[in-house]
């Protein structure tokens, strides 16, 4: 998914990214969050009832020419496969949700929701905020001891007034911590989505 197809915006007090309509050429699936357990071989029939209603969150899965049969040496095939008759599903570990225009809206990666007292959320809320501001190079949110953090990279030493009104938007989602890094870790197969089991053996 290029970053040319979605744009950040803003739904009654939190961000998001909304893609466009997917591709003749793709199909999406949005099924019962269930990222970490691998699903083995499903019937049409099977595959259907595993998918949620239209508008609520799950893992989003996709199918389509380009999409893989498998991996080499079929490593990460469980994880991410599902075959449901003769086609081949893939599981992006990407939560969000169709809406009734059928646009995909991405919430962030499945194995990073928080769920505690305050409920649940799932990184982009936190990330979308902290990317408006032009000195956040990267973000990444997540809980570590029972702890909502956010981890940010920044482009350049921001401004004190900078800062604060970063501190005030994130206000509203109830962060116990914001931690600057030098470098966030990001998945070495494309360098753009963040590592997070990485990110947390750092803040651990």
């Amino acid at each position: 998914m290029s970053t040319d197809r979605y744009r950040l915006v803003l739904v009654e007090g939190k961000y998001f990214y909304a893609f466009d309509k997917p591709v003749p050429q793709i199909q999406i699936a949005i099924l019962k969050d269930t990222w970490g357990s691998p699903i083995a071989s499903l019937t049409p029939l099977e595959f259907e009832k595993l998918q949620v209603p239209m508008g609520d969150v799950g893992e989003i899965c996709v199918t389509g020419d380009h999409v893989l049969k498998g991996y080499l040496n079929g490593t990460g095939n469980a994880e991410t496969k599902i075959c449901v008759g003769d086609v081949t599903w893939h599981r992006t570990g990407d939560a969000g949700y169709l809406d009734t225009t059928h646009r995909l809206w991405l919430l962030g990666r499945c194995s990073a929701r928080i769920t505690d007292k305050e409920g649940t959320l799932y990184p982009f809320t936190a990330e979308c905020i902290a990317q408006t501001f032009s000195f956040i190079h990267r973000s990444a949110y997540l809980e570590v001891a029972s702890k909502r953090i956010l981890a940010l990279e920044y482009l350049y030493p921001p401004s004190d007034s900078e800062l604060l009104s970063l501190g005030n938007a994130l206000k509203s989602i109830s962060i116990s911590h914001a931690i600057r890094l030098t470098k966030i870790p990001v998945d070495k197969r494309h360098n753009a989505k963040v590592d997070y089991p990485a990110l947390r053996k750092i803040l651990e």
